[in-house]
């Protein structure tokens, strides 16, 4: 199909124009969600393809076309770097941040409690959490219920609900500094037979002390916009789209007033399908915005009055849009995990020059040695040690031939990384740009010596 060598980069998919959506989806195509990385090449030809069978339904002759003709020799003869220059350059290009927003970051200081409160109250759930950890919940391991009012109200501006029994989430600015924690790598979750413990990084901590604030708000903040995904806060259903990416989204159109007021909890709705609580929350721990919060009805959650957008908020949401734009809406840390939190740097660091040192990536190290795994289904298992040099085909093949189960379908194993997202990793034989079994070797699993972590292993046609 493509002769060069060269394999097309993904890039980020725009939303279409509703015509072109209502058209596309028309001929049968379903359209990759906005924000979510596409192959320039596949999509093309599934536009192609598309349009050959909505000419030959038609009755129409679409190969004598000259436009089709060129797409096709578009496809034939362009290398990948050609195809990913075509869809980048349909982007628009980042616009130079206004005179008044640069003003508002020169003159903006950064300590532990301005802008806002993110980097005091972060510092204190560090604490609070301490070198033994937290036993969290099996499924969603958060924070245990009986602690989140005692963490809320060591909090700067702790919040006020109203219900019998609260989860995490009911805490929205703890629900965000978790997810920071799990983001940055900081908090890390280890198994123990039916236990699951929340556990502090102590090489990362030990890193994130000598950090100075300006520092940590920074790290802090490109953990909530680039890194950050809904998966690390054990969310049954999260985006593909990083949080950012969300908050990216819907920023133009909730900033269009610069205060949005709440009458009653119907109306305070809105936050839920457009920030989103947990982002909102964080927004104000960052001095982005101001929220104003009432008092809560019995049985009810925070009850939020209104939420006012700050000056400073709407130049860093521009800055970081910008940077967004800059970049193309792709981060090498959405595949490495030790990328070091540097992404933001250039950004950032003209206006806040105390931001030098950069917190390291979270660090996988390789395990040679032996494993062992026991692998179930239904009340039947077996126990199979391998050697952490073994790829995954090796140990599906095992796990096959331990049970008698022959080859008809591929592999697919998945499981939670060191950040607590899902990863994939399937079979070489799959059309998928996910990881390859066949270059996924055991001793690279973020397994802990003494853990037990549950690896699922599928079988799909």
């Amino acid at each position: 199909m493509m002769p060069s060598d060269t394999a097309p980069a993904m890039v980020p998919m725009t939303e279409p124009p509703p015509e072109v959506r209502e058209l596309l989806e028309a001929m049968g195509m379903e359209l990759p969600e906005a924000g979510s990385q596409v192959n320039p090449s596949e999509f093309l030809e599934q536009v192609l393809s598309a349009t050959k069978q909505l000419g030959a339904a038609l009755g129409q002759d679409v190969d004598s076309d000259p436009d089709i003709a060129a797409l096709e020799q578009l496809l034939t003869e362009a290398d990948g770097g050609v195809l990913t220059e075509a869809f980048n350059s349909l982007r628009p290009a980042s616009e130079p941040l206004a005179n008044e927003y640069v003003a508002l970051l020169e003159a903006q200081d950064i300590s532990e409690s301005e802008p806002g409160t993110i980097v005091q109250d972060f510092q204190m759930l560090l604490e609070a959490i301490g070198p033994k950890g937290l036993s969290v919940s099996g499924k969603r391991q958060q924070i245990p219920i009986k602690l989140l009012e005692e963490i809320n109200q060591k909090l700067a501006n702790p919040i006020r609900i109203a219900l019998q029994r609260p989860q995490q989430k009911s805490y929205p600015p703890i629900h965000g500094l978790y997810l920071l924690l799990r983001a940055t790598g900081l908090g890390q979750i280890v198994r123990k037979g039916k236990q699951s413990r929340l556990q502090i990084n102590s090489a990362l901590y030990e890193d994130w002390q000598q950090l100075n604030p300006t520092e940590q708000y920074c790290t802090l903040l490109e953990a909530w916009m680039v890194r950050a995904h809904g998966d690390m806060m054990g969310e049954d259903r999260s985006s593909v789209m990083s949080v950012g990416d969300e908050c990216l989204r819907i920023w133009p159109i909730f900033s269009q007033q610069k205060k949005n007021t709440y009458k009653n909890y119907v109306h305070q709705d809105n936050i839920r399908y457009s920030l989103g609580y947990c982002n909102a929350a964080l927004m104000s721990l960052f001095g982005f915005v101001k929220i104003t919060e009432g008092k809560p009805t019995k049985g009810k959650g925070w009850r939020i009055k209104s939420i006012e957008i700050l000056p400073f908020g709407e130049a860093m949401m521009a800055l970081i849009t910008k940077a967004y734009i800059d970049n193309d809406s792709y981060w090498e840390s959405y595949e490495e995990n030790e990328q070091p939190f540097d992404e933001l740097l250039e950004y950032l660091q003209p206006y806040f020059p105390a931001w030098q040192d950069v917190l390291s990536g979270i660090e996988v190290a390789f395990s040679p040695g032996r494993h062992i795994f026991k692998v179930s289904l239904g009340r039947v298992w077996r126990r199979i040690a391998i050697s952490g040099e073994a790829s995954l085909t090796y140990l599906a093949d095992l796990i096959r031939s331990s049970v008698d189960f022959d080859s008809d379908h591929l592999d697919c194993f998945t499981y939670q990384n060191a950040l607590g997202r899902e990863v994939r990793v399937v079979h070489s034989y799959m059309d998928s740009d996910e990881p390859s079994t066949d270059d996924v070797v055991v001793g690279s699993l973020p397994l802990l010596v003494g853990e037990e972590r549950p690896i699922e292993c599928h079988w799909e046609r």
